[in-house]
């Protein structure tokens, strides 16, 4: 699907950081942006003499939890974004991964949900379904990727983290809130304590956020005597979040991401806990905004033919000159003076 193309003004170029590699821009030069908002994979060939793009990746919020009765599912997370300005070759081929907004948990009734096959993906990791009538955590939101040289996980040089599911609402209240993307994935909220059979229960916690190096830790699901702790939700990892706990009422789904969130634990007799944000990635200088997506992710790229990337040259100074040498000392010779 080709992109939309939208011309900016120079004014607005100039006024965007540009963060990576420094631009030197020509006066009187049109960049172009194209924006990339459809779910999926996409390629964009490079174009003759652009050798310089600033690039903003969006990641995808996940899907809110299904409701219990008038409980409401918890609210997915929000997406994250980073920005950076990478160098890049005419006629190269980037490959760019948009991710898709999580789909909301269902509501009462027995649901089962696949978690995503690939370790990277456009979809974040699955909310379960709750077991025994209970209702389903909401998806993670898919983290939004830019890829050089191939598709492999070497390959990524841009990765904005994609929101937690939100939890399932359950006979105790609200389901937990999943957690934000970004540079570092936030956590989902965790259940509502409850009751059961007359002794109070726990609510299970939230799915932990994904970091620069690992995926966000799996929650706990609530354990009641007699009746145990359901399937427990699992870790996020590279690429791609996590399943969210099963048991009455589900979790949800980590974001994916550069590392994924974990899958929130599910509740019984509470409410369902909210799966963890997915981290985001890009190089030393990128700028990094967590919570700021809506919806599915998005891409969008802006180039100029007449942009170079490299540092800027500074301006040459005069070479300073050594001060001059003071003159030597001279002698002072005195006339003799005669009194008579």
């Amino acid at each position: 699907m080709d992109p939309r193309r939208t011309r900016v003004a120079l004014g607005l170029i100039a006024t965007t950081a540009l963060i990576g590699v420094a631009p030197i821009t020509t006066v009187g030069a049109e960049p172009v942006t194209l924006t990339y908002d459809e779910p999926g994979e996409h390629t964009w060939t490079v174009p003759a003499d652009v050798r310089c793009a600033t690039i903003a990746v969006s990641g995808a919020q996940g899907g809110e939890g299904g409701e219990f009765d008038d409980a409401a599912g918890g609210p997915g997370g929000l997406g994250g974004r980073v920005t950076a300005t990478i160098p890049v070759t005419p006629g190269e081929v980037v490959t760019l991964l948009v991710g898709e907004a999580g789909a909301p948990g269902q509501a009462v009734g027995l649901v089962s949900l696949e978690p995503a096959a690939t370790a990277v993906s456009a979809s974040g990791g699955a909310g379960a379904g709750g077991a025994g009538g209970g209702a389903a955590g909401g998806d993670g939101g898919g983290g939004s990727f830019v890829f050089q040289g191939g598709t492999d996980l070497d390959d990524i040089v841009l990765a904005a983290g994609g929101g937690g599911g939100g939890g399932a609402g359950g006979p105790a209240g609200v389901g937990g809130r999943g957690g934000d993307g970004g540079a570092t994935g936030a956590p989902g909220e965790a259940g509502v304590d409850g009751e059961y059979d007359g002794q109070p229960v726990s609510g299970p916690t939230g799915g932990g956020g994904g970091t620069a190096a690992a995926g966000g830790a799996a929650g706990v699901n609530t354990d009641v005597p007699d009746i145990g702790d359901g399937t427990g939700a699992t870790d996020g990892s590279q690429g791609q979040g996590g399943e969210g706990g099963s048991h009455g009422d589900g979790g949800g789904g980590g974001g994916g991401g550069w590392f994924g969130g974990g899958g929130g634990g599910a509740g019984f007799a509470t409410s369902g806990a909210g799966g963890g944000g997915g981290s985001s990635f890009g190089p030393a200088d990128a700028t990094f905004a967590s919570g700021v997506q809506e919806g599915d992710g998005a891409i969008t790229i802006t180039f100029d033919a007449e942009v170079a990337c490299g540092a800027p040259q500074p301006e040459p100074q005069p070479t300073p000159q050594p001060a001059p040498e003071p003159p030597a000392a001279q002698p002072v010779t005195q006339q003799p003076r005669y009194t008579g």
